[in-house]
This record gives C-alpha cells, sequence and structure tokens, in this order.
C-alpha cells in the first residue's frame, strides 16, 4: 500500500515537482511542460522505468483508496509486460493495454492473496 494519509484525488498533496531540466532525454521528447508532478510514493518506481528507458504518460498511486498505475507510451508495454506488470484495465478504453499496475503500491495485489482493491471503473 502507498504512504498516503488523508489525500483525495486531485489534491496533489503527496506530489514530488521534477523539473523539466532534471528529467531524462525521453522524457523531455514525450513532454514540452516545464515540469511533471509524480506521487511520492511512486516516484522511485517511475523514475527506475525511465532508467530502463520507459516513457511514462501518467501515473497515481492510488492513494490507499484505489490500485496505483502507471500509464505509458504504446512503444513500451511490451517492455512493462517482460518486467512483469500487469494490465490496468480501463472500462472507458477496454482495448487498451497502455496503463499498469503500479507494483509499489499493489503488494497486496501482486501477493500470494488477493486484496480488496480493484482498478478504479471512473471514466473521466
Amino acid at each position: 500500500m502507498c504512504k498516503c494519509v488523508n489525500v483525495d484525488f486531485g489534491t496533489y498533496a503527496n506530489e514530488v515537482v521534477i523539473k523539466r531540466e532534471d528529467l531524462p532525454d525521453h522524457m523531455k521528447a514525450y513532454s514540452t511542460k516545464t515540469s511533471i508532478g509524480i506521487d511520492a510514493c511512486i516516484l522511485d518506481e517511475v523514475k527506475g522505468l525511465w532508467a530502463l528507458g520507459i516513457t511514462t504518460t501518467w501515473s497515481c498511486c492510488g492513494h490507499n483508496k484505489e490500485l496505483g498505475a502507471i500509464g505509458v507510451e504504446d512503444s513500451d508495454i511490451p517492455k512493462m509486460k517482460a518486467l512483469g506488470y500487469k494490465v490496468w484495465h480501463n472500462n472507458c478504453r477496454p482495448n487498451d493495454e497502455d496503463s499498469f499496475i503500479a507494483m509499489t503500491c499493489s503488494d497486496e495485489y501482486f501477493g500470494s492473496h488477493q486484496t480488496k482493491l480493484q482498478p478504479p471503473h471512473v471514466c473521466n
């Protein structure tokens, strides 16, 4: 589980801001933003994926309310699967496989027993 306490979705209370100059080159090529925010709970995991050359498109630790998840570019889907990541199925885009359950904040999901947490089913 993540380390969030009383953090709601959309508040960015647990977010670490990474300045553009601190991003790896492949992430600079992906985004023209001056900075990006990553939930502190999964920052090391996201940075680890970056070190492997994987381009992340979004992430959320789940704030102890949902499973944490990380989105990637389509070209990185095979790499994520090879690393053992499980696809996070989004009911809004049922045929897409570009989102994965974050391992850092989803220990129970990857463990030997099932958790009560399930991927979110909210379509925005």
